[in-house]
């Protein structure tokens, strides 16, 4: 099997190689703006987001395209910042979209990431992909277009999945480092009022998510890729600092997050914005969650760190040993 990932460098990207990359029955294309070594079985080819280039030769033969192209969020909601946020994403869609469309073998399956964010404000109930509510504002808008140009790709033999996916956590996630952070400095009583919705997902979820629509031909259209339980910004906060041994801190008002999120160069949409999302799609099709719930996420995802850092203690023992 052939798989490209457009924007494969990334968090998500390193996620989905790092636990599928052993299967040598899989073979790699990622196509990255950086210039990068090949290895094992993964083959890096350069392009720049928009133009047609030497990289559309491996869309051919290719069996499926994954595209995570997009500039990161985290950042400030500036004019410049803004259009590199939408360009990057919409863009990139467009020009695989040209690319699969004049393809002579086009990829059975395209699987095209989006957010949760695309849904509103929600304290009254969770968005399933049948009837979910969409919000406004610039990160509604910016996934409105995404989506709009990844299904007005012209791909008749090509199956399409849109990922509307939930804050993701995984070891090296910017966001499980936030909480962390805040959590060591005792700012984790609530985030502004603390009633919002988390929404989320263990990066190895996601990655299942993935091998399930790979396997699944009959799998089309937008999934909310997310945990079935949704939990509260308290309640998260609360089991977090549990896990990690500290006491809870203090509360953090919106107007102090908004000071602070203005000097970490970033928004406060993230920790704010009330996201209540339910993947009812996907436990349609059967689908297992491994981590469906906020405790058993968070604790794996801490022990794998301490398993990590207790092993880098005893090789550093042995350096000096020896």
């Amino acid at each position: 099997m052939k798989i490209l990932i457009a924007g494969g460098t990334g968090f998500i990207g390193n996620t989905i190689i790092e636990n599928l990359r052993l299967d040598q029955t899989i073979e790699y294309h990622i196509l990255t703006r950086s210039h990068k070594e090949n290895y094992d079985n993964i083959h890096f080819h350069q392009w720049d987001g928009k133009n047609l280039g030497s990289w559309k030769v491996y869309i051919d033969h290719c069996d499926v395209l994954i595209n995570l192209a997009g500039k990161s969020v985290k950042c400030r909601y500036n004019q410049k910042n803004k259009n590199a946020i939408y360009n990057s994403r919409i863009d990139s869609t467009y020009i695989l979209g040209e690319a699969v469309s004049n393809s002579k073998q086009p990829p059975k399956l395209w699987i095209n990431s989006s957010t949760a964010t695309i849904y509103r404000d929600e304290y009254e109930k969770a968005n399933d992909e049948y009837d979910g509510i969409l919000g406004e504002g610039f990160s509604v808008d910016v996934a409105r277009k995404w989506e709009e140009s990844f299904y007005a790709a012209y791909t008749p033999f090509t199956r399409k999945v849109n990922l509307r996916t939930a804050i993701t956590f995984g070891k090296k996630a910017e966001v499980f480092q936030i909480y962390k952070d805040h959590i060591n400095m005792y700012l984790s009583g609530r985030h502004g009022k603390g009633d919002q919705k988390v929404s989320w997902v263990h990066e190895l979820d996601l990655v299942n998510a993935i091998k399930h629509f790979i396997e699944h031909e009959d799998s089309t259209g937008n999934y909310n890729i997310a945990a079935p339980n949704t939990t509260t910004d308290i309640q998260f906060l609360e089991t977090f600092c549990n896990l990690m041994g500290k006491k809870s801190g203090l509360p953090v008002p919106e107007w102090l997050l908004e000071i602070g999120a203005f000097f970490c160069g970033a928004e406060t949409e993230m920790l704010l914005k009330s996201r209540w999302v339910f993947p009812k799609k996907l436990i349609k099709e059967g689908f297992e969650f491994r981590y469906p719930k906020h405790r058993e996420a968070l604790q794996e995802l801490l022990q794998n760190e301490n398993r990590k850092a207790i092993s880098s203690s005893f090789e550093k023992l042995e350096e000096l040993v020896i």
